[in-house]
C-alpha cells in the first residue's frame, strides 16, 4: 500500500489519474489522508448523503459559508424553495429567443467548455443578478465566471491573486446584500433578493454572499463530518475525519456500466441505473433545482439539434478538472440548417 501522504500528494496533483487507476483496480473505497476517506461505490454514497442513522453531522454543500454552514436549516430550506420557484418562473416567462442567443453567443468556431458556461451565463445571469442592479454588481458575477469557471488559456493566478479576489467579491456581495435586506422588493427580481429576504441579525451579510456564490459555482464532490465511530463498508471513521462521496467513481463503475467511458446518456434511462446516479447528491440536500436544470438543458439540446448541424474536433482527450468536472477541451461549430 502506498503512503497516505504520497497518495494525497498525487490526487492534488493529477486527481483523474488517481482516481481512473483505482477505477481500474475495482477500489471504490480507499483512504486518501489519515483524515480522508473516499467512497466510490454508489450504494455506499447514497447511504452517506442520506444519513438516515444520523452518523454524520447535517451539512448542505450548497448552504457552506465562512462560520462553517448557514444556519438554522429552516432558513436554508425556506433559500431553496424560493429559489427554485423563482427559476421555475423564469424559466416560464422568460423573454429570451433562445435561437437568437445561441446565434449571437456561440457564432462560428468556438472553443467548449468555455463557450458552453458563457451561454449558460447569457441565459440565466438575469436570474442570479437582475438587470439594473447596483453598480458593478453585474459586472461581478461576470468576472466570477471569468475567474472561477472558464478554463481559458491564461495561466491561474498566484493564489494571493485569487484569495484577494474572492475576499474582494465577498465585501461586495455582502455590501448589496445588507442594502437590499434594508430594502426588501416583493416578488425577488433575483436570487440576490431572495437570499436577502433571508437575512438576519443572528446571520453575517459575508455568509450570505458565500450561498450566493454556490448558486454560482457548481459543487465538485461531497463530504461528511462523522459524529462518531461509524462503519462505511470495510472502513471506520471518527470525528475529526471526514468521508468523501465521488460521484466520478459511482458514475465509472464497470460493474455497473458497460463501456463506462464512452459518451452513452442513455444508460442512466436503463432499468434499475437511476440509484447509481447522483451528480446532484442524495437525500434530504439533494440539488433542490435539479429537476428543472435537467429539463432546461434536455429542451436548450432540442433546440440545437433541430436548428443546427455540429462539427466538431477534440483538442484534448481527458476531462478539464476545475471547480467543477467538464468534458475534453473541443471545438464545435454551429451551421444553421436549412
Amino acid at each position: 500500500m502506498r503512503d497516505r501522504s504520497e497518495l494525497s500528494a498525487k490526487f492534488v496533483n493529477s486527481p483523474l489519474r488517481e482516481l481512473d487507476q483505482r477505477l481500474q483496480n475495482g477500489d471504490s473505497l480507499f483512504w486518501l489522508s489519515d483524515r480522508e476517506l473516499v467512497v466510490g461505490d454508489a450504494m455506499l454514497c447514497r447511504s452517506v448523503l442520506a444519513n438516515e442513522n444520523g452518523a454524520f453531522a447535517e451539512q448542505s454543500d450548497f448552504f457552506r459559508c465562512c462560520s462553517g454552514f448557514l444556519q438554522p436549516r429552516e432558513r436554508q430550506r425556506r433559500i431553496a424553495r424560493d429559489g427554485a420557484r423563482l427559476l421555475r418562473d423564469f424559466l416560464a416567462h422568460s423573454e429570451h429567443d433562445p435561437l437568437a442567443v445561441i446565434d449571437s453567443t456561440l457564432a462560428s468556431t468556438q472553443t467548449y467548455p468555455d463557450a458552453a458556461n458563457l451561454l449558460m451565463l447569457k441565459l440565466l445571469g438575469p436570474v442570479l443578478v437582475a438587470p439594473g442592479s447596483a453598480r458593478g454588481i453585474e459586472r461581478l458575477l461576470q468576472r466570477i465566471v471569468e475567474r472561477t469557471i472558464l478554463r481559458g488559456a491564461s495561466p491561474r493566478p498566484p493564489r494571493a491573486t485569487g484569495l484577494l479576489f474572492r475576499w474582494r467579491a465577498i465585501y461586495l456581495l455582502a455590501s448589496e446584500l445588507e442594502r437590499r435586506s434594508r430594502q426588501p422588493v416583493y416578488p425577488s427580481r433575483d436570487i440576490l433578493d431572495v437570499i436577502a429576504r433571508h437575512s438576519g441579525q443572528d446571520v453575517a451579510a459575508e455568509d450570505l454572499a458565500q450561498v450566493f456564490l454556490s448558486f454560482v459555482v457548481a459543487i465538485i464532490g461531497f463530504a461528511r463530518s462523522p459524529l462518531a465511530q461509524t462503519s462505511i463498508g470495510s472502513e471506520t471513521v471518527g470525528p475529526g475525519q471526514q468521508v468523501i462521496v465521488c460521484p466520478y467513481l459511482a458514475h465509472r463503475n464497470r460493474q455497473v456500466c458497460e463501456n463506462p467511458d464512452r459518451f452513452d446518456p442513455g444508460r442512466w434511462s436503463q432499468p434499475g441505473a437511476g440509484k447509481h446516479y447522483l451528480p446532484f447528491g442524495w437525500g434530504e440536500h439533494r440539488c433542490t433545482a435539479a429537476s428543472l436544470s435537467v429539463k432546461f438543458i434536455t429542451n436548450l439540446l432540442g433546440v440545437i439539434n433541430q436548428s443546427y448541424k455540429l462539427n466538431y474536433r477534440f483538442r484534448a482527450k481527458v476531462p478539464c478538472v476545475g471547480v467543477a468536472l467538464s468534458p475534453p477541451c473541443f471545438e464545435l461549430t454551429l451551421v444553421r440548417g436549412s
